[in-house]
């Protein structure tokens, strides 16, 4: 829907400053389906067709879909992608490798399963080192034997993206890092203004980006603005994850078998230690640049598109850790926020239902921090019109700041001007009153006469009365 919205602003019929990213979107649809020339929207990994329901033109395109999903009967026509034929496969990896073997090319694309990605790592690592693909073969065939079973990817596949991180770290350590920093980002475009979070020094930050650029298994991918970005296949990314996570695994066991019972606790504590790092150090670069103030500055909303996928992506994962839980609240209300500001309530409201379930968790339901997810909810469904179910958040959040602030700070004025408005909207104008003259009362002793939070506090109850 973002893509679509910045298409719009492409194509005139929307601005910059458009809050309604739906609006945009179908405003850009609109406009395809005016024009008299014909164009190709490709809507990559889509999920299932219900995703992407009222977002197709309904006239003047083509529509390409990528998914995994198997069946778009009465949807689209499919067209089934299997491996490449094997003159195919001998010739693709002779050419990208730079080299005449045919008879060790036919050998190594039998054995990765003629699966082009598999294919294009392969040749790219035989390529760099001057491996021969006979030897490459016989490395690749150990780690496909020992690759687990039920994965969601192909053994082939995996067994060469580990020979690629293992090429890569041979050099020096840093792409392990890098790599495992991105495994857990989305498999959007990935800002390296979010990537310098995944190591301090920017000279080996940099080396590891270039070694992992030789072996495919990153791209350099700018945004349209410019800004500077590298993509991970999807693939790539789930081979990485579970390198970080099977070294925690391998530790464990080393730590079993030399320190007995007693360390057995502790080695399960840090079974997945590399991953709990990477996590940690993508959320913390997201707290630090991620934009606070997307609900109401637009200037921010290109940044927060191009960050919210990773943001998404790195707080999916839960590593039990309190001050990286809350930034994660944190971050989520920040990503609500942008969603709430650009009238997106059905991609706004999850975050904050998140948000608000991990402050409880970790900090307590009568954390003030808690209290702020309760407004970030209540005032979002008070925006969609469920007032019943907006009050009681707006309640409670009053209740906590009360508790835990005191009666007269400055965000317990905020609860009860909050309620106050509910109680407005719903008719009920003597219990709004003085509500909002106490919201005054506090604002002009905790803030002064002249603060602009104070002059807000008047001009609510001035349009009560």
């Amino acid at each position: 829907m973002t893509s679509l919205a910045a298409l719009a602003m492409e194509l005139e019929v929307a601005s910059s400053e458009e809050a309604d990213v739906e609006k945009a979107a179908k405003a850009a649809l609109r406009r395809i389906a005016e024009q008299g020339e014909i164009w190709l929207l490709v809507y990559d990994n889509v999920a299932s067709p219900e995703e992407i329901t009222g977002l197709l033109p309904f006239a003047g395109a083509r529509v390409l879909i990528t998914s995994r999903f198997s069946d778009w009967s009465g949807w689209a026509d499919e067209v089934s992608l299997d491996v490449l034929p094997i003159a195919e496969a001998i010739a693709f990896l002779m050419g990208r490798a730079g080299r005449s073997d045919e008879t060790g090319a036919r050998t190594l694309a039998e054995a990765l399963g003629r699966l082009p990605l598999a294919l294009d790592h392969a040749a790219a690592t035989c390529r760099r080192t001057q491996m021969s693909f006979a030897a490459y073969r016989a490395k690749a065939s150990s780690l496909i034997a020992a690759a687990p079973r039920g994965a969601g990817y192909p053994r082939s596949v995996a067994a060469t993206f580990d020979l690629a991180i293992d090429e890569a770290v041979a050099q020096r350590p840093a792409p392990e890092a890098l790599m495992a920093f991105l495994a857990y980002c989305a498999p959007e475009r990935i800002p390296l203004t979010l990537v310098e979070g995944a190591i301090d020094d920017e000279a080996e930050r940099t080396a590891a980006l270039a070694a992992l650029a030789e072996l495919s298994l990153i791209k350099h991918d700018p945004f349209e603005d410019g800004a500077p970005a590298v993509t991970a296949h999807r693939l790539v990314q789930a081979v990485a994850r579970a390198r970080s996570e099977a070294k925690g695994a391998a530790q464990s066991v080393f730590a079993r078998l030399i320190a007995r019972l007693a360390a057995i606790a502790r080695a399960r504590s840090e079974l997945k230690g590399e991953a709990r790092s990477a996590v940690a150090r993508l959320i913390a670069r997201l707290a630090a640049v991620y934009p606070g103030d997307g609900y109401s500055n637009p200037a921010s909303w290109p940044l927060c598109a191009q960050l919210t996928p990773h943001l998404l992506a790195g707080c999916e994962t839960q590593i039990a850790d309190v001050a990286t839980d809350s930034k994660c609240a944190e971050l989520l209300n920040r990503a609500g926020g942008y969603f709430y500001g650009r009238a997106v309530y059905s991609e706004a409201r999850p975050l904050f239902e998140r948000a608000l379930a991990i402050r409880e968790k970790a900090l307590g339901p009568e954390h003030p921090s808690t209290a702020t997810s309760l407004g970030n909810l209540a005032n979002l469904l008070q925006a969609q019109g469920d007032l019943a179910g907006a009050r009681p958040l707006f309640e409670r959040a009053l209740a906590i700041r009360e508790k835990a602030l005191g009666p007269e700070h400055p965000d317990t004025a905020t609860s009860v001007n909050n309620l106050a408005q509910v109680l407005q909207s719903q008719g009920n104008l003597a219990g709004a009153r003085p509500l909002y003259e106490r919201a005054l009362a506090i604002r002009e002793k905790a803030l002064g006469q002249e603060h602009p939070d104070t002059a807000t506090a008047r001009n609510n109850l001035a349009k009560l009365s």
